[in-house]
């Protein structure tokens, strides 16, 4: 959204005032695009890949193991429903609904 701020109003005056035309309006379109691509890649370029790997691993932890009352790690989401599939002996039951 950011960039039509910029490219939004440079199309339309070049192409509507100063009446430029359809060319016009072709080549003002790519710069938001451009500039954009240009910012993502010095972000790539310089962002500590290291410290997102780290964020996303303590987001992953905390989210997915949460002790109940007594202190025990449950079910999350995810093994809830494997194991409601499970009779507990490491079988799985299948039913015919």
């Amino acid at each position: 959204m950011r960039q039509w701020v910029f490219g939004l109003p440079v199309i339309y005056y070049t192409t509507i005032i100063r009446g430029k035309g359809l060319p016009a309006t072709w080549f003002w379109i790519n710069v938001p695009y451009a500039s954009m691509n240009v910012c993502l890649l010095v972000l790539f370029a310089v962002l500590d890949w290291y410290a997102v790997q780290q964020k996303i691993k303590m987001g992953r932890n905390e989210g997915s193991k949460k002790p109940d009352s007594g202190g025990n790690i449950g079910e999350n989401e995810a093994t809830s429903l494997l194991s409601s599939m499970s009779d507990g002996g490491g079988t799985t039951k299948y039913t015919d609904s």
